[in-house]
């Protein structure tokens, strides 16, 4: 399927699966190495816990921004070319990242690297617009599970090197290699003069209430899954075993969504709505340890494929440009992920933990009401499957 003219300059057959991998790998290292820095330097650098906060909001506000502006820069030049600048600029903020002398500097780093990553996802993303919505499906959940290997594999490195004093600016300097070399994975422009990859008249088109619908959905589900990692493990010890429980079934999930994926976006992501509130609930409300992680990993299973099949339905419904597209959503994603922690928290200290995270199920009903909303005739009953 051919969205808009935009997306025939850059038909995913001549763009290898390779850029889009490489780029959400790279997304997630940046992502996954701040936090595990912080807490190396929060003794020595005497950061309080207010400042560690700041850098996760940080995050979030800059993915916002990007969101923002991404599409007015996709608008006057290739997307190849900002996906390419944009790996460039996360190396720099890697450097200054490694380079940082005190709390001020890392602070700014952070920024940098969110401002600069986002930018780099989007772009990696926006290039798969073109595609049939099973196969776009299938590209975006590989992309995301490539970045769930890099969240696995820099915290591991940072792990290795914490003995040796200022072992994580190697890190980081590594991960600004690894963003030099990314750009060779990004194909060259096929015509030197080329100019605008989106043009003004898919760049001003509303988007559309079905797209709002379906982005508000995806908005939805990525709340429900930082308040599932920001506050499960307070609910059981030891907090490390709550994460690997989540983390292992978020990667069987993603492998599982290569296949199930080829279905049909709205369809794999109703069942994943289902499984992910059964597993919850299953996590929240018994007290025997084993069946709570297996349900907290059925929740992550299903939680896997909230973004990335979110993101395809919502590109399909969308009536502008795949590029204004993806980065509306990253606007919405950055709002969840800013908002969602703080409301959370807030209820907690006033009703208690437990009580506040009656929210997960009644957000995730919300999300299917959303999805179903959004998605109208594509989200059926036929046959006992779901239909897209």
């Amino acid at each position: 399927m051919r969205v808009n003219c935009a997306i025939r300059r850059f038909p995913l057959e001549k763009t290898p699966i390779r850029s889009l991998c490489g780029s959400q790998f790279g997304y997630g290292a940046c992502l996954s190495a701040i936090s595990p820095t912080l807490a190396q330097v929060q003794d020595p650098w005497e950061l309080s816990h207010t400042a560690v906060s700041a850098h996760a909001s940080l995050v979030a506000a800059s993915m916002i921004v990007a969101g923002l502006v991404y599409d007015r820069y996709a608008a006057h030049l290739p997307q190849r070319t900002v996906l390419r600048a944009g790996m460039v600029a996360v190396a720099g903020s890697a450097v200054l990242f490694s380079l940082a002398p005190g709390p001020s500097v890392l602070l700014s780093a952070t920024l940098c690297v969110g401002l600069t990553s986002t930018f780099v996802q989007t772009g990696g993303l926006a290039l798969l617009t073109g595609q049939q919505p099973a196969q776009r499906a299938r590209s975006m959940v590989a992309g995301t599970l490539c970045a769930s290997v890099a969240s696995l594999l820099v915290p591991a490195s940072l792990l290795a090197v914490s003995d040796v004093s200022g072992g994580w600016r190697f890190v980081w300097c590594a991960v600004a290699l690894l963003f030099l070399g990314l750009t060779t994975l990004v194909p060259r422009d096929e015509q030197s003069g080329e100019r605008a990859a989106v043009p003004d008249g898919d760049r001003r088109a509303p988007l559309g209430r079905r797209f709002a619908l379906v982005a508000g959905a995806v908005a939805v589900g990525v709340g429900v899954e930082i308040t599932v990692v920001y506050f499960s493990p307070a609910l059981m010890k030891p907090a490390g075993l709550v994460l690997v429980a989540y983390y292992a079934g978020e990667l069987c999930g993603r492998l599982e969504g290569m296949r199930t994926s080829q279905r049909g976006d709205v369809q794999a992501l109703m069942r994943s709505v289902v499984l992910a509130c059964t597993g919850f609930c299953v996590f929240w409300l018994v007290a025997e340890p084993g069946v709570a992680l297996a349900g907290l990993a059925l929740a992550g299973f299903g939680i896997s494929r909230f973004f990335p099949l979110g993101l395809s339905a919502a590109v399909g419904v969308s009536r502008a440009s795949g590029a204004r597209s993806v980065a509306r959503v990253h606007v919405l994603v950055g709002l969840a992920a800013l908002v969602a922690p703080l409301v959370i928290g807030t209820a907690a200290d006033r009703i208690g933990l437990g009580h506040a995270l009656t929210a997960v199920p009644v957000l995730l009903v919300c999300m299917a009401v959303l999805l179903v909303a959004g998605c109208g005739t594509s989200v059926v009953r036929r046959r006992g499957v779901w239909a897209a």
